[in-house]
């Protein structure tokens, strides 16, 4: 027990930290396991409630002609029920006589064909190294059954040891991935604003950027981001206008104060309007865990940042209208049409709809504004948004 102490337990917990930030080390953890546990074999299950399939494992110290049966044909006779498991307490090392009685298990093809083959125990070690709603992580240890009843209770102080570890790792890995989704699905809503997108924090670091910011930021040097990743305007000027109207958009109503700056480019000397609209963060009882994610890094999105180019004439993109207002895409196209002036008819026929579907649509961005005529709706979306005005 000293020597694993001293020398063996700090190598496997660098390696469980390595496995919590890239679950792809968690095989070089596990092959580390026999030469501290007497020879061990076994196995780390990762099971999805939603999946029927059997679960993924990443196995260790077997056989390879025993591992490519237990995928093929011993899995499917295994005694071990995963729901046994999940009787016992996370982080729990207990012996698997707790879940299916030793003499069961001995009399089972699974044992006198796989198992006792491979020097496994009947009686081994295992836990619970995380339950919830959507997956069971499971891990199983095997010492050599050689050495096993004489080191029994050492081998399960040494896993107990290790246990607190691996479940905070198992839990890393679980919000690092649910992170990962959260920005997919956000970086997915910006690239279908059709604008270039910056989903930015209070002190404006850039959280998010899509594909057309980021080309902004290349070709034109409207914006760039600085060191911290911080959205900078390349022009002094327009610079300290965008950071105070980022830090202010908390502050701001979602439906008045709305005009947008005017950053000039100091590629083509273009200008452009940036609409910095405020995010709202859901309510307690509207939980949405894309935006608590942010919340548990710390970062939580405070404003979304638009940039087009300010042509003539009132040019509201359909972006920010979809943002403000809570329009669908198809809607706020439509309200960013008729604030440009289009009638109907025309709007339908470019956009390739029939002219009861523009209506119907109509009806719902009616709702949806509080508003009851095209006038009172340019009205809105003005006021809330405000004019490019003239390059």
């Amino acid at each position: 027990m000293q020597r694993f102490l001293t020398t063996d337990y700090p190598k496997l917990l660098e390696l469980i930290y390595d496995a919590a930030l890239d679950p792809g080390c968690w095989q070089a953890f596990l092959d580390a396991l026999p030469a501290c546990f007497g020879n061990a074999s076994g196995v780390m299950h990762f099971e999805s409630a939603e999946a029927s399939s059997m679960p993924v494992s990443i196995g260790f110290g077997h056989d390879p002609a025993f591992a490519a049966s237990f995928q093929t044909y011993y899995y499917s006779i295994n005694p071990y029920p995963v729901v046994g498991f999940q009787t016992l307490p996370v982080g729990d090392v207990a012996c698997s006589s707790r879940v299916v009685p030793v003499e069961t298990v001995e009399k089972s093809e699974f044992f006198n064909d796989w198992m006792r083959p491979q020097g496994i125990s009947s009686d081994h070690l295992g836990m619970l190294l995380q339950r919830s709603s959507g997956a069971r992580v499971l891990f199983a240890v095997s010492p050599h059954v050689s050495v096993y009843s004489r080191h029994r209770e050492t081998y399960a102080a040494q896993l107990q040891l290790l246990a607190p570890h691996m479940v905070r790792a198992i839990e890393i890995n679980r919000t690092m991935s649910a992170a990962h989704i959260a920005e997919q699905s956000l970086a997915g809503t910006l690239e279908a604003l059709g604008a270039a997108a910056f989903l930015v924090s209070r002190s404006g670091r850039i959280l998010i950027a899509n594909a057309k910011a980021q080309t902004l930021m290349r070709t034109e040097r409207v914006v760039m981001v600085d060191s911290f990743k911080t959205l900078r305007a390349t022009c002094c000027t327009g610079d300290k206008t965008l950071s105070a109207a980022i830090a202010a958009a908390e502050t701001v109503s979602t439906k008045h104060d709305r005009h947008p700056l005017r950053l000039t480019s100091c590629a083509s000397g273009d200008v452009y309007a940036a609409w910095v609209l405020p995010i709202r963060i859901p309510r307690d009882d509207m939980p949405s865990r894309r935006f608590e994610r942010f919340s548990e890094r710390g970062a939580n999105p405070a404003a979304l940042v638009l940039l087009t180019l300010a042509r003539s004439g009132m040019v509201i993109p359909p972006g920010a209208i979809q943002v403000v207002f809570g329009l669908s895409p198809a809607e706020a196209r439509l309200a960013s049409a008729i604030a440009a002036g289009h009638n109907l008819v025309d709007y339908a026929n470019g956009a390739g709809l029939s002219r009861n579907t523009v209506r119907n649509q109509l009806a719902v961005v009616f709702a949806k504004t509080g508003t009851s005529r095209q006038t009172e709706l340019v009205a809105a979306v003005v006021g809330a948004l405000g004019m490019t005005g003239q390059r």
